[in-house]
């Protein structure tokens, strides 16, 4: 009789500080509980102030850190309920009376590459990243320990030339990109039939991207393409690009990427009154 046996959970709660959750992926250290809503400069001195576990160096998350708490199988909260316990906004009831609507994002220190006084934000009720105005409210989730810089993201591509299409080689994420498509919009179901069918570099297991490898593609620091235009010339950024990865249990719901600002989305698989149709940039497994 085999052992069934079980992996151990990405974030685990410090066994000596149950107000800090341990990211065993990244390293990072994350505060349990979250601050109530303010704008982003309330928002940074509170996370600074922060002493949790005797630590003094807690600060506002990047967006790539914040977006890695994301659960991508779940929906309200799109995050691990065991970690990080009654997530808002799991039932959205606060209201920004300068936004006019409920309180649905989380701060994170990157600003926008477009406008200083936009800042990227996190919805933990879907997983999207957003951008906001800097006045606004919104909550607080601090972190603590290092991060990869922008320079490294910005160094980190391998442009390999090939006669049957150049491909761009990403060794940290142990990934292999199509660097140029064909430009050419589709619905989801031919997106996966041209991804397969790519032969860039001579490989013939090309694939849609799931959203967490599309999103890393993205780059902060730029605008229109928020991408490596040299890694990836002609990005496309009138449309989003297609994902293979579903909405949490929503089979009829797939998640896009934007090229032009950088955020991300959800979009019908199949549209009820018009085509949906989106770019796609295939990948391969190193």
């Amino acid at each position: 009789m085999e052992m069934e046996t079980h992996m151990p959970a990405r974030f685990q709660v410090h066994p000596d500080v149950s107000e800090i959750v341990m990211d065993t992926k990244t390293g990072l250290q994350w505060q349990r509980d979250y601050g109530n809503p303010s704008n982003h400069a309330d928002a940074e001195r509170y996370a600074e102030s922060l002493r949790l576990g005797g630590f003094a160096d807690w600060r506002l998350p990047t967006r790539e850190e914040l977006k890695g708490l994301v659960d991508y199988t779940r929906t309200a909260p799109a995050i691990d309920v065991d970690a990080f316990p009654s997530t808002p906004p799991e039932h959205p009831d606060v209201f920004d009376e300068d936004d006019n609507d409920h309180i649905r994002f989380y701060w994170t220190s990157t600003k926008t590459a477009f406008d200083p006084d936009l800042a990227w934000v996190v919805n933990f009720e879907f997983g999207n990243n957003d951008h906001r105005a800097v006045h606004f409210d919104s909550y607080t989730r601090a972190v603590r320990g290092s991060t990869s810089t922008q320079t490294h993201k910005q160094n980190r591509f391998e442009i390999q030339p090939h006669a049957q299409g150049d491909v761009v080689i990403d060794r940290e994420a142990g990934l292999m990109w199509q660097r140029s498509a064909d430009g050419v919009p589709y619905i989801y179901e031919d997106a996966c039939v041209y991804a397969a069918l790519v032969e860039a570099g001579g490989f013939n297991d090309w694939r849609l991207p799931s959203i967490e490898e599309l999103h890393s593609l993205l780059d902060s620091t730029r605008f229109n393409p928020a991408t490596d235009a040299h890694a990836f010339p002609h990005t496309k950024t009138d449309l989003s690009y297609w994902t293979q990865t579903y909405l949490g249990t929503y089979q009829d719901t797939l998640w896009v990427v934007n090229f032009k600002e950088g955020d991300d989305a959800h979009a019908e698989k199949v549209g009820k009154y018009f085509r949906v149709e989106y770019y796609v940039r295939a990948v391969r497994s190193l």
